[in-house]
């Protein structure tokens, strides 16, 4: 005897479980009206009919094998009821175990989709959204690539049209910040952008006397270095001076970010300290001569050192030479403060000199000890 359901939706939810129990999906081939009304209902494999390609760049693939299977789902007129009339339950390909394999299964429900937007408004990672995500219905059968894949349709929604090159400078243009780019001769392609915010370029110009300079890699889709260009205060806070998103980390690339750094500064004091997490390609790059009168600074290349053990006396002094270019600046901002009517900067407690650790010498007895 055939089963008999109240409607449409509790007949495919119910056919659904039994196809998934036994590792395939079912999915609606068409539908017919009767009467104004939904009547007849195919319900087939997702793997049946053919795969009808209209890619022009790249040949696209499709899992569809021209699967038979199929049922009628017809509605009982006099008793708005629906049943199975007929069907074929024939497959032409092997069941999977596995149903995260059925694109059809790990489509998002409307509530899981406003997750993903809200989350996604918020910058969260996709891998993130993933766990959020999991950590609701662990037993959905959701993969990270399927968040990815809406993240990208919802950023792509958001440029209206536009590339990402595009959207990105309205943003910049929209948020007060100043930008330039570089493009590759001959070509059209932007290999490098450098932006700063109006806010920080006012913080730049009033305290250019420290700067650092750090890059990152594989922050982005398009695997570029990300350079961040930091600031600092007289009273040890820092700011953001810059960004940059260059094409390689060469010479010739920190050489055009360091450019538009200095030429933000407008012809004011250039920075007295520049330091670098030890980048090589920064490191190496000839530096023109300093100007006329201007101190000279030896380079200092500043390592951690195992606790307890003692100071080489070269690095000794070269720690003291700095702490004393530090001391200098400070009290060339405090002057300058006591000058303006301005209030002295509050300092930290000073700390106590470098303490270094003097290991225990052992006493060997000599042969002439020995000897006595």
């Amino acid at each position: 005897m055939l089963q008999v359901f109240n409607s449409l939706d509790e007949l495919k939810k119910r056919i659904q479980e039994i196809a998934n129990a036994d590792g395939f999906v079912i999915v609606t081939r068409r539908s017919k009206k009767i009467g104004g009304r939904t009547g007849r209902v195919w319900l087939e494999c997702d793997r049946g009919g053919e795969h009808q390609s209209t890619a022009t760049l790249r040949k696209a693939g499709s899992k569809k094998t021209g699967c038979p299977f199929y049922l009628l789902a017809v509605r009982n007129h006099p008793y708005e009821t629906w049943e199975i009339k007929d069907g074929t339950i024939e497959h032409n390909h092997e069941l999977c175990e596995d149903l995260s394999a059925h694109a059809f299964v790990r489509r998002f429900t409307p509530s899981e989709m406003k997750l993903i937007e809200q989350l996604t408004a918020q910058n969260m990672e996709p891998r993130k959204i993933f766990q959020t995500i999991r950590k609701q219905d662990p037993d959905r059968f959701h993969v990270q690539k399927d968040v990815q894949n809406v993240v990208a349709k919802i950023r792509a929604e958001q440029r209206q049209g536009l590339t990402p090159m595009q959207s990105l400078e309205n943003v910049l243009m929209n948020n007060d910040f100043i930008y330039e780019t570089r493009e590759e001769p001959g070509t059209e392609i932007v290999t490098e952008i450098f932006f700063l915010h109006q806010d920080s370029r006012v913080m730049w110009r009033a305290f250019p006397h420290v700067m650092m300079i750090d890059a990152t890699y594989k922050t982005n889709i398009y695997n570029m270095p990300f350079i961040q260009i930091v600031g600092m205060t007289p009273t040890n806070k820092s700011f953001i001076i810059a960004h940059a998103v260059v094409s390689k980390e060469r010479g010739d690339n920190f050489v055009w970010v360091l450019e538009r750094v200095k030429a933000m500064l407008d012809e004011c004091m250039e920075p007295r300290v520049i330091l670098t997490d030890r980048d090589l390609a920064l490191m190496a790059e000839p530096q023109p001569p300093p100007p006329a009168g201007a101190p000279q600074f030896p380079r200092h290349v500043i390592r951690g050192r195992a606790p307890g053990a003692a100071l080489h006396p070269d690095v000794r002094a070269r720690l003291d030479r700095l702490d004393d270019l530090v001391g200098w600046l400070v009290r060339a901002e405090q002057d300058r403060r006591e000058r303006e009517g301005l209030p002295p900067i509050p300092l930290p407690p000073v700390r106590a000199p470098h303490q270094e650790h003097q290991p225990q010498q052992q006493h060997q007895d000599s042969d002439s000890d020995l000897d006595a």
